[in-house]
C-alpha cells in the first residue's frame, strides 16, 4: 500500500507518526539472551556480526563512571542507532533491524532455541502526546519469528543505550 493510499485509507500520516509528533530518540535492538549463549553459533547460523554482545561471566568493559559488570547471562545483538535511521519512524527502524537477518525461517529458529529473542525499542521523549504505530504485516513478521517485543519508555534527554537483562523462563 503506498503512503498516500495508506493516509487516505486510515487517516495515518505515512510516516507512521499518529500523535503529537515524532519520537526525537529511539534505538532498536533485535537481542538474542539464554544463560549459556553460543555466540559464535548464533553469528554463524544468521551470518550477522553482532553490534554488541556478552559472555556469561566474562567481565565487560566500564562504561562512564560505573565500574565493569560480570554478566550473569549471554547475549548477542544487532541494532538500529539514531545516527543510522535518522528522521525514520518506529516501525521502519524495527523493520530495518529484522532485515540486517536474511536467513530462512527455520534457521532463524534454530539459532534461537533455548534462548529468549526480543526487540527491544528504547525511546526518549522530549514532550508528551509523541505516539507511533506498528503495521500488521510487521507484527505478524515478529510473531512468525517468535520475537518478543519490549517497550523502555523515557521522558528527557539521555543518549546512552541502557543494556536491560531479561528474566529467563
Amino acid at each position: 500500500m503506498s503512503d498516500t493510499v495508506r493516509q487516505q485509507a486510515t487517516g495515518t500520516p505515512p510516516d507512521g507518526v499518529t500523535g503529537g509528533g515524532p519520537i526525537p530518540w529511539f534505538c532498536v535492538s533485535l537481542q538474542i539472551h539464554a544463560k549459556d549463549l553460543a555466540l559464535d553459533k548464533i553469528t554463524l547460523l544468521l551470518g550477522v556480526e553482532p553490534d554488541r554482545a556478552q559472555r556469561k561471566g566474562v567481565p565487560m568493559a566500564p562504561r562512564g563512571d560505573r565500574p565493569p559488570r560480570v554478566p550473569w547471562i549471554g547475549m548477542w545483538s544487532i541494532d538500529v542507532r539514531p545516527q543510522q535511521a535518522p528522521g525514520c519512524a518506529v516501525e521502519t527502524a524495527i523493520a530495518r533491524v529484522l532485515d540486517r537477518i536474511t536467513v530462512p525461517l527455520e534457521v532463524w529458529h534454530q539459532a534461537r532455541t533455548g534462548a529468549i529473542a526480543r526487540i527491544a525499542v528504547r525511546l526518549t521523549l522530549d514532550e508528551d502526546n509523541r505516539g507511533f504505530r506498528l503495521e500488521p504485516a510487521l507484527l505478524r513478521r515478529i510473531a512468525d519469528c517468535g520475537i518478543a517485543l519490549d517497550f523502555d519508555i523515557y521522558y528527557g534527554a539521555d543518549d546512552e543505550l541502557g543494556v536491560a537483562e531479561p528474566a529467563l523462563p
